[in-house]
């Protein structure tokens, strides 16, 4: 029966699909442009042939229509790309009701194109109720599809056929310079161009804290706007810094921990001391002040609407990465990051993501759970930052690492770092303490950054340059330049700060767990120093091998340099048996004639007629040769001859 519908059914280009078709766009332009981006985006041809609809093909593609217009942003307004028009700048999202009834202009459409189709061959064309049996089932569907994307996505959806992804925090993938632009989109290249880009002129650092700040909470671009360090506080019992989130639009608001870790670019409290540091992040002008601005963590944000806040952070975000592929993430995406991040975790639950997501889980235990309390939040949070045990308790990098010898000299160069009127950040404040784990952080990670980011970055030299003129020093070395202690103190922080994991981790494990782990601490501790021995050593081979090659090198120069000297030699030494030949003639015409003998013999006892023999105006012999041999050379060819 298929191949006979399929048969004797018009082709999708055919006059009568088309005429049908034209019907279809005439009786409402918005439904032709939601099922043409839809069918587009299948890479498929507007038209629909019957051949297309048999069976259940039909449902099946209802069923994916739904799902399409159920996990994107529609405006209310909107093109065959489900843009806006040029002249709108609208964010409001189309609703239920007339996303139903465009697909049921659709359903509408298919009657025409296959008319005795059993799903709907035998109802009244009159009756508007009279629907396929499947188009009832998936309604209710489609409103909690709908209802759950609009709801959690509220303001952050963008608009058009790219299917948004998540950008997680690190791929840890290389794209091979450019041949595989997908691996390099995740937080940690947004951050590292951010920071590359940063300087006076822009607000890069304020805007990779306000990525991270909504990455970490899980939540929606635009509710960053509603930081303020009025709420803020540090919980002593849990280890973190609890900065309330608030949702946008509704009364709904929980407590968020904030955590440190052993990666720069997932260390909320490094990135919040760089924004500090170089911008300025807890200071706030007079003008800011008056405008009450004072304690808003996110000055920047508050220049905008809410909607356009949601709309900067995907800008930014697009900014930083590969052209070709920018336009699949969005603010979106840094929230389905975290919800699938924290849901791959085998020992996750419901109401532990909805902790930080703030989702409504459809149960009245959850309204037992008190939001304020920060601990509720802290399994979703180890779970983003890679802990195997959702409980283990927090560490986070301290100034007392460094000694009590060098803590006064960091506390003096925390005083240079950060410009700061705001009063919670003052010794004996509710935030000093966080004011002091930013600047450890900064310190912990001054040489990653440097690795990443290079040693010219703002951050990396705003910390060195505020160093300087801080005058800090090292109580064990205080002739030690400023780069060397500030290397030297990032290694103590984060020496401390991973032996402090280690011990919180073994707090979570059972008396064999912690015998197993403190073996493989142990171990792995040892190949830690076994790879740096042989990174030693090879760099000691490298540096051996290249003084052998320099020697071997001036070896052959030297060998060169003898052979010359040797043909030399062998020059020298002809030229002084030539003259042996010479001298030996010389005596034999001497000794052969009577004047030569007696002249030689005079010579010989000091006759002042011995100047005769100088006189050469007729001899044969030049009166040069007439002196002894010896006396003929140079010293160290007479050497020679001797």
């Amino acid at each position: 029966m298929a191949a006979a519908v399929a048969a004797a059914s018009p082709s999708a280009s055919s006059p009568t699909s088309v005429r049908l078709f034209v019907h279809f766009i005439q009786g409402d332009q918005s439904a032709y442009n939601l099922w043409s981006a839809y069918r587009r985006s299948r890479d498929l041809p507007a038209p629909i042939a019957a051949g297309e609809l048999i069976d259940e093909s039909a449902y099946e593609i209802i069923r994916d229509l739904c799902n399409f217009v159920s996990t994107r942003a529609i405006p209310i307004n909107f093109d065959e790309n489900l843009q806006r028009p040029a002249n709108s700048d609208s964010t409001r999202m189309l609703k239920l009701d007339t996303l139903e009834k465009y697909i049921g202009k659709v359903i509408k459409y298919f009657r025409e194109v296959y008319p005795d189709h059993p799903d709907w061959k035998d109802l009244d064309d009159n009756d508007q109720k009279a629907v396929p049996e499947w188009w009832k089932m998936l309604k209710p569907k489609l409103k909690r599809a709908v209802d759950r994307y609009q709801t959690t996505y509220e303001g952050d959806g963008q608009f058009g056929l790219h299917e948004i992804r998540p950008l997680y925090s690190d791929l840890g993938l290389d794209d091979e310079n450019g041949k595989y632009p997908l691996h390099a989109c995740d937080q940690k290249h947004v951050f590292v161009h951010l920071i590359k880009k940063a300087s006076q002129s822009n607000n890069n650092l304020q805007k990779v804290a306000i990525i991270n700040a909504v990455a970490e909470a899980i939540g929606r671009g635009g509710e960053a706007k509603f930081q303020t360090f009025r709420d803020w506080l540090f919980d002593y019992l849990w280890n973190v810094t609890n900065t309330p989130w608030k949702e946008k639009k509704t009364i709904q608001g929980y407590a968020m921990p904030r955590v440190a870790d052993e990666k720069w670019y997932a260390d909320w409290y490094f990135i919040m001391g760089m924004y500090g540091m170089c911008e300025k992040g807890l200071y706030r002008t007079p003008q800011q002040k008056s405008a009450g601005l004072d304690q808003v963590v996110f000055p920047l944000l508050h220049q905008m609407k809410d909607e356009r806040a949601s709309t900067m952070v995907t800008e930014t975000i697009r900014s930083a990465l590969p052209a070709e592929v920018m336009n699949y993430f969005s603010a979106k995406s840094l929230r389905q990051a975290g919800i699938n991040q924290a849901a791959l975790h085998p020992s996750m639950t419901l109401f532990y993501l909805s902790a930080i997501s703030g989702h409504d889980i459809d149960s009245s235990t959850q309204y037992y759970f008190d939001p304020t309390d920060v601990g509720r939040g802290l399994p979703t949070i180890n779970a983003l930052h890679g802990k195997v045990d959702l409980k283990t308790p927090v560490a986070v990098p301290t100034l007392e690492a460094l000694g009590a010898g060098d803590l006064n000299s960091a506390l003096k160069l925390m005083d240079q770092v950060f410009q700061c009127n705001i009063p919670s950040f003052d010794v004996g404040g509710d935030l000093y303490i966080v004011k002091k784990t930013f600047l450890a952080s900064l310190l912990m990670h001054f040489p990653d950054l440097e690795r990443d980011c290079g040693r010219l970055n703002r951050v990396s030299q705003s910390l060195f340059d505020n160093a300087t003129k801080a005058g800090i020093t090292s109580s064990s070395s205080p002739t030690l330049p400023v780069r060397q202690v500030l290397e030297m103190w990032s290694a103590k922080i984060k020496a401390q700060f991973k032996k402090d994991s280690e011990l919180n981790i073994m707090k979570v494990l059972d008396p064999p767990g912690q015998q197993t782990y403190a073996t493989v601490a142990a171990m792995a501790e040892d190949v830690n120093s076994l790879t740096n021995a042989v990174e030693s050593l090879t760099k000691t081979v490298g540096d051996l091998s290249a003084k052998f090659n320099e020697m071997v090198d001036k070896c052959v120069q030297q060998e060169a340099s003898i052979s010359v000297l040797s043909a030399k030699e062998f020059a020298l030494r002809e030229e002084v048996r030539h003259l042996r030949v010479l001298d030996v003639a010389r005596s034999q015409q001497l000794m052969s004639t009577p004047e030569g003998g007696r002249s030689n013999k005079r010579s010989r006892c000091g006759d002042p007629s011995a100047t005769a023999l100088f006189q050469s105006d007729s001899t044969d012999i030049p009166p040069l040769l007439l002196l002894p041999l010896p006396l003929l050379l140079p010293p160290m060819q007479q050497r020679l001859l001797l």
